[in-house]
């Protein structure tokens, strides 16, 4: 089993598209953070069968609509202090 370190403040989306979280990742210029990220993918689903997920090390802003235009399943959850205080669906 693959371990990914909790966030303590940033953000997770979630719910992408198997296979798209690379363009995802890319779009948001996550390749050149100076913070952590993860991009994982093929994760088992049980709505989906299998998704992609990426999680941000930090808070940063992102065009909420221009992720559900790429993926209208996704989720994006705002983590604060470990915690998620808000979840978006797009």
């Amino acid at each position: 089993m693959l371990n990914v370190d909790t966030i303590k403040n940033g953000l997770v989306i979630d719910h992408i598209r198997a296979g798209y979280g690379p363009r995802i990742f890319q779009w948001l210029g996550l390749d050149k953070a100076k913070f952590s990220v993860a991009l994982i993918m093929n994760v088992q689903s049980k709505q989906s069968g299998r998704k992609d997920i990426i999680k941000i090390d930090n808070i940063i802003n992102i065009d909420y609509s221009v992720l559900g235009f790429i993926d209208p399943n996704i989720t994006v959850n705002i983590i604060k202090d470990e915690k998620v205080i808000r979840k978006i669906i797009m």
